[in-house]
């Protein structure tokens, strides 16, 4: 037991295994690992701290590490938590989710008037697709459109006032 307490009396295995333990991370992705890498640093720091007593026994050590490794993952799962609920989700939004961004159409056909609708029927390419859309207002080819709405199988644009 001797032997454990000289070589964890030296801060620099703490440190060294935190550094290690963050590092996995970036192999094994999975957030926890990371949490435990801030415990095994904060022990690190604290062994530092104390380096003006006669030793940190292990036992005192475990238990910083088993305090710190707490602190962290509480930390961890606010801030997940926290972000969590900071970012809006898409999930099952549809079509309606790209209402006001900015697109530009790639196709005109013949206006709308033609086929006794309002406006002029055209094609924008959103992503990696092209869609139908519906503008009250004539539209060219390479213009920049804002999305309105989602409705009847067709984007309702407008084209961009720059």
């Amino acid at each position: 037991m001797e032997f454990l307490n000289v070589i964890f009396n030296n801060p620099w295995i703490w440190l060294i295994l935190g550094v290690i333990v963050m590092g996995l991370e970036l192999i094994v992705p999975g957030v926890y690992l990371f949490w435990v890498g801030g415990g095994l640093i904060t022990t690190g720091v604290s062994v530092v701290a104390f380096a003006d007593l006669p030793g940190v026994p292990l036992a005192v050590q475990i238990i910083i590490f088993v305090v710190a490794l707490f602190g962290w993952v509480l930390a961890g799962i606010y801030l997940q938590n926290r972000a969590r609920q900071a970012a809006p989700s898409a999930l099952n939004a549809g079509l309606s989710q790209y209402a006001g961004r900015h697109v530009q159409v790639v196709q005109v056909f013949a206006d709308a008037h033609q086929a006794s609708q309002p406006g002029c029927l055209g094609r924008i390419r959103l992503e990696d697709t092209t869609y139908g859309v519906i503008s009250r207002h004539p539209l060219k080819e390479g213009q920049f459109v804002v999305i309105l709405a989602y409705q009847d199988g067709k984007f309702l644009v407008e084209p961009t006032s720059n």
